[in-house]
């Protein structure tokens, strides 16, 4: 049982009744009704959850744990070596809070000590959201902090607080000869495990392994029919695995081998989906469209199927009259999936905006289904790198409202720079006349110089100055001058 950190602001406490918590909400609210949102208790899902954020926490560590207990509440991660990677213990703890909040929408306590017991206590008691405990000094940090920093038990707790021993420095003080006696032989041991005394291990949570189904037999096939037959039971047999982790599949690979006599050599071909799905016939169908591109071996002897991705199967309530539905976007996604199967997940691409200064590359291409990281799709250069740009000066009396000219980009560019002729009054200043479809006409507003310039690791180097253009007529234009010859070109509209 718990709430939120908002109701408990409030005066809200886990166990109070639900009447007593609404009218502290609605005191809070200065009379307005209030409707607590209220969720059952599923120790179940909450341990189920807990651990696909262990798994997820891999990044940070390659030892991740749950807290001892029924019900864990907290991960355990030994990061040993590993915060030079981030940048330090500081950077380390600030980063996994931000990516649990920007990725998992979970609020977090990080701390870092030399001992599993002094990181659980400033974690959970500590004055701050993100402590480092400087190396030794766990003795120190847990001193002030209440006795519960001990992860003991409420009867424990209970039976110190009748002896008035409320603060971690308060036991600490006691003989240790007396602990065990009077409050049990825990104390004694959370105590030498926090200062680091007695080792505490962490028992590490594995991801669950992959499922791999196979069918061999010395009759081999010798027909696509009795291959899907096969392939439609494998599927079978892996959907059934992944059912109690009410998860689907989200990459399959499938391997041929041919017989001996033919060659004995494998064909492999994989099979990727925007959404995780269990559906046995979507996916028998993506295998097909999969086989009809390849060449088949005349005899098979043997099939391996391998679940190499798995996801959770999305789950959405549906409304009357909202339109905005996960089973809306399945057509589309199915339709998505049959392409990427039918003309390779390459030929299915999507446009994804780029942190690129120059215009060419700020915009790049990538496969739709697939969750590995493939290199970005370029018409040109395949070379990228750091990018200087000059911040732009904007003239006295133009464009109130534009706060950053860079955020300003036109609407549509062209395929090509398309080169033009521009006067300027001196030479390096702002355009004043262009020459356009054989018309010359004159600038009335101009906004720039922005610089884009590349480095020499990028190739050939590019210095351009943009400008922003408005003309007598209400157009306007994104045009710049090259900086090694002074030409002038139209590249946006």
């Amino acid at each position: 049982m718990d709430c939120s950190r908002h109701a408990l602001a409030q005066g809200v406490a886990p166990g109070m009744p639900l009447a007593e918590a609404t009218a502290l909400l609605q005191t809070a609210a200065r009379g307005k009704a209030v409707r607590p949102h209220l969720e059952e208790y599923d120790p179940e899902a909450d341990l189920r959850a807990l651990r696909e954020v262990a798994r997820w926490c891999r990044r940070f560590s390659p030892l991740v744990g749950l807290e001892e207990g029924d019900a864990p509440e907290s991960l355990l991660l030994d990061v040993t070596g590993c915060a030079p990677l981030f940048g330090g213990e500081a950077a380390l703890v600030n980063q996994v809070r931000q990516q649990l909040l920007r990725e998992r929408r979970l609020q977090a306590r990080v701390a870092i000590a030399d001992t599993l017991g002094a990181a659980w206590g400033v974690a959970h008691f500590g004055s701050v959201a993100a402590s480092v405990v400087p190396s030794g000094e766990q003795r120190q940090v847990l001193a002030p902090l209440p006795v519960a920093a001990l992860r003991l038990p409420e009867e424990t707790l209970r039976t110190l607080s009748e002896f008035d021993l409320r603060r971690v420095e308060q036991v600490q003080r006691l003989p240790r000869a007396a602990l065990p006696s009077r409050f049990g032989k825990l104390v004694l041991q959370r105590l030498d495990q926090a200062s680091g005394e007695v080792a505490e291990l962490i028992l590490p949570e594995r991801p669950p392994e992959p499922i791999h189904c196979r069918w061999e037999s010395d009759d081999p096939l010798t027909s696509r029919r009795a291959l899907e037959i096969v392939l439609e039971q494998l599927l079978g047999q892996a959907l059934e695995q992944l059912s109690p982790r009410q998860e689907g599949v989200q990459r399959l690979q499938c391997r041929l081998q041919a017989a001996a006599h033919a060659g004995g050599d494998s064909l492999k071909f994989v099979v990727e989906l925007v959404r995780a799905s269990a559906s046995a016939r979507h996916l028998l169908e993506l295998i097909c469209l999969q086989l009809e591109r390849l060449s088949l071996p005349s005899e098979i002897f043997a099939v391996h199927l391998r679940i190499a991705a798995t996801g959770p199967l999305g789950s959405r309530q549906r409304a009357f009259f909202s339109g905005d539905n996960a089973a809306d976007r399945q057509p589309l996604e199915a339709l998505i999936d049959r392409l990427s199967s039918r003309l390779g997940r390459r030929s299915v691409l999507r446009p994804q905006l780029m942190p690129d200064a120059q215009p060419e590359y700020a915009v790049s291409y990538r496969p739709l289904v697939g969750s590995e990281r493939s290199p970005t799709l370029r018409s040109r250069s395949k070379r990228r790198g750091r990018l200087s740009a000059v911040a732009p000066q904007v003239r006295e009396g133009a464009w109130e409202g534009m706060a950053e000219l860079g955020l300003f980009r036109p609407l549509r560019l062209s395929r090509e720079p398309v080169p033009v002729e521009v006067l300027s009054v001196v030479p390096g200043g702002p355009p004043i006349r262009l020459r356009w479809k054989d018309r010359e006409q004159r600038i009335v507003h101009a906004w720039g110089p922005e610089r884009i310039e590349t480095g020499w690791w990028r190739g050939r180097q590019i210095r351009r100055d943009y400008y922003r253009i408005e003309l007598t007529t209400g157009q306007r234009f994104w045009l710049y001058r090259r900086g090694e010859s002074g030409e002038w070109f139209v590249h946006g509209f």
